[in-house]
């Protein structure tokens, strides 16, 4: 619903507050589950992917801002540019860190719909921190 109408800070605090209680309330045997589905079973953690790519009205985020990708150098300096692959699946987000000459920030990728994108683009807050590069 939150893709269909303007996003306020009321709405962005409510979605950060029902974030947070998600992530408060995971247990140590959900983390262990989680752990052994993306660490020790490929065909569990395909299952996953393939179910996610299956259910509609939803966007799958992946955060790899953590991940040192700048830093891998082969032989001419470190990358200019790091990307995912351009046309993963729809519905899909990946955050990624931006060069480390850009002092901060973030690198956020969508594959959307055009309608949905279209709605995004007229949100006064979400262009307010953002700037469109493609």
């Amino acid at each position: 619903q939150l893709a269909k109408d303007n996003i306020t800070s009321s709405d962005l605090a409510e979605l950060c507050a029902q974030t947070r209680s998600l992530v408060k309330s995971a247990t140590p045997e959900f983390i262990a589950e989680l752990d052994y589905v993306h660490n020790k079973s490929a065909a569990a953690f395909g299952h996953a992917i393939a179910k996610g790519i299956t259910i509609q009205n939803k966007v799958n985020v992946s955060n790899q801002s953590r991940f040192p990708l700048y830093q891998n150098d082969f032989g001419s300096g470190i990358p200019e540019w790091v990307s995912p692959i351009p046309v993963f699946y729809a519905n899909f987000g990946s955050i990624l860190p931006v060069h480390p000459s850009a002092n901060g920030g973030y690198n956020i990728y969508l594959t959307i719909g055009k309608r949905v994108m279209a709605r995004i683009l007229q949100n006064k807050l979400w262009n307010s921190h953002v700037n469109l590069v493609y």
